[in-house]
């Protein structure tokens, strides 16, 4: 971590590398630092929603739970240019419980609760809050979450099975760090949907999704074509650098159903 932050410094203008730091501090809990990640994203990428989110999210968590007027006015622009994002109407909804609005936090979480698939654990969490604050529970459809679901989760969904060629296996070590990425063959050069692994997780599965982006404005669902990469980092920087391992597919389209293989076989000169 320490690391990343140091190539951060250097690289002041890397949105995905903010965004990527932003979230490696929220999982670990340093929620401070994950807020500064993320307020420096934002400087470059504006009003993003997910991002927004995930901003407004941190800093919640930083005040020791307490909904401050920065976080309600995240979530309010976020849902300004996204009114159905589940995780920032919940949010939203909290705000306003907080600030003594039961009415319009009923409003919020009954507007998630109709995104969500019918006997979810997350349903039943946001209908005993709605229960609470004196509203009327939400019972969701199956085909109006199924519906609700595709649009959040969109549509491009990518199978993934990464493996280490054997003439390669020497130059490792297990904790090397492992980045797979999807990015558009014509567009943008930030990723579309990254995941982090270790070497040791070797071979592995994993789906790209839309939930999985840098940012909510540049999905996988938005490109036809995407080329797929899987590189290990012995630095543990998410931009490449000379001596990388790396294995490469392109071009793959992003409605292909088909699991997809990478095989790292190649240097980075």
């Amino acid at each position: 971590m320490a690391r990343l932050a140091a190539h951060m410094e250097a690289e002041p203008d890397n949105l995905e590398g903010w965004i990527l730091l932003g979230r490696s501090y929220a999982a670990l809990k340093r929620y401070p630092e994950a807020a500064r990640a993320y307020a420096r994203a934002h400087e470059l990428a504006g009003d993003q929603p997910e991002l927004l989110i995930d901003w407004a999210d941190v800093l919640i968590m930083a005040s020791n739970g307490v909904f401050t007027d920065q976080a309600g006015e995240l979530l309010q622009k976020a849902l300004e240019k996204n009114p159905d994002d589940i995780k920032g109407l919940w949010l939203m909804g909290h705000w306003y419980a907080r600030h003594g609005d039961e009415a319009r936090a009923i409003d919020y979480w009954r507007r998630a609760a109709a995104r969500l698939p019918p006997g979810s654990e997350d349903l039943a969490v946001l209908n005993r809050q709605i229960r609470d604050a004196g509203g009327e529970p939400v019972q969701v459809a199956e085909a109006t979450a199924t519906e609700a679901a595709s649009k959040a989760q969109g549509k491009a969904a990518l199978r993934v099975h990464v493996t280490l060629d054997a003439s390669l296996r020497d130059q490792v070590s297990p904790d090397d760090t492992l980045f797979i990425y999807a990015r558009a063959v014509s567009g943008p050069r930030m990723p579309l949907a990254i995941v982090r692994k270790r070497v040791a997780d070797l071979p592995l599965d994993v789906t790209l999704d839309d939930s999985l982006a840098m940012s909510p404005a540049m999905v996988l669902s938005k490109f036809p074509q995407v080329t797929l990469t899987a590189r290990i980092s012995r630095s543990g920087q998410a931009s490449a650098s000379s001596g990388d391992l790396e294995g490469v597919v392109t071009p793959v389209s992003t409605g292909d159903a088909q699991a997809i293989s990478i095989v790292i076989d190649h240097r980075i000169p």
